[in-house]
């Protein structure tokens, strides 16, 4: 291991089946992503071939490989509606702008991707859904979600949407950040890592607010330098993902709805991080 690795300690369960095992760095403001690799392969060095099923967590990860749900509850707010046939129709959508020429960044292509999630792919009465369906392309307004009811009153074609019209398995495309690099892109200014009690504040103009929550830090030189409050943001989706977006990750990760209203939910999402140059705050 790393010669900056400091003194392991571990305990194990009474039916020797379960073990946690706690690594300490001693200079935690020296590591990199090198570090994180390096524990990566060691443990794959010792559970390789073997029966272990091993976990891992902490400061490494979160610095250097984990990414927030921040976009996570965007994307999410914007599939109530933002993509559906029926609100398109009726001149409802949140991202009714867009068919008026309003653009997104052109980093910014979203899919409905059914032959890649955990959903069926088909719906409720048994319409097949297609294995993409490309709703934001470049920036640009692409396909909405159609269910047979909307495509039978509005003259439309269905595409395997159920009722609700919103996304099962949605992904954002990938960008060009690796997420090592964020904090130093970043350089200084605000590392967001959730958001949550998201509403729009003005539905016409796709302005989202809401609050920040678990692990918000002031980042300085690159470098996190403190914990910052909960705060609370109200901005236009058309500025955190358009003007305002400087870049996505390359990483991804896969985050599944833990709903279990009425079933366990299959819903998905796929979504890279995102640096942005601003962000307005109300409090």
């Amino acid at each position: 291991m790393s010669r900056r690795l400091g003194k392991a300690q571990g305990a194990v369960s009474a039916d020797g089946r379960v073990a946690l095992m706690t690594i300490q760095y001693p200079v935690l403001e020296e590591l990199d992503h090198s570090d994180l690799v390096e524990l990566k392969d060691a443990v794959r060095d010792v559970s390789d071939g073997s029966t272990l099923q091993v976990e891992m967590g902490g400061d490494l990860f979160f610095n250097f490989e984990e990414t927030g749900t921040d976009s996570a509850e965007l994307i999410g707010l914007l599939a109530w509606d933002g993509f559906s046939g029926l609100a398109r129709a009726t001149k409802q959508s949140p991202l009714l702008r867009m068919e008026h020429g309003a653009l997104l960044a052109p980093d910014v292509t979203i899919a409905e991707r059914s032959a890649e999630g955990i959903a069926a792919p088909f719906q409720e009465d048994g319409f097949i859904k297609p294995p993409v369906l490309t709703l934001i392309d470049a920036g640009r307004a692409g396909a909405v979600l159609v269910s047979p009811r909307t495509a039978r009153e509005y003259g439309l074609e269905t595409n395997g949407a159920d009722a609700s019209e919103s996304p099962e398995s949605l992904e954002l495309a990938a960008g060009s950040l690796p997420a090592a690099d964020a904090l130093a892109a970043l350089d200084t200014g605000l590392y967001i890592s959730n958001l949550w009690y998201l509403n729009y504040s003005d539905r016409a103009a796709c302005r989202i607010t809401g609050m920040t929550r678990f692990a918000t830090f002031w980042v300085e030189n690159g470098r996190i330098a403190a914990p910052v409050g909960a705060m609370r943001f109200d901005d236009t989706l058309y500025r955190m993902l358009g003007e305002n977006l400087e870049a996505l990750s390359i990483e991804r990760e896969l985050l599944l709805d833990p709903s279990t209203y009425e079933g366990r939910s299959t819903t998905s999402a796929r979504l890279p991080g995102a640096l942005l140059r601003a962000l307005r705050f109300t409090l």
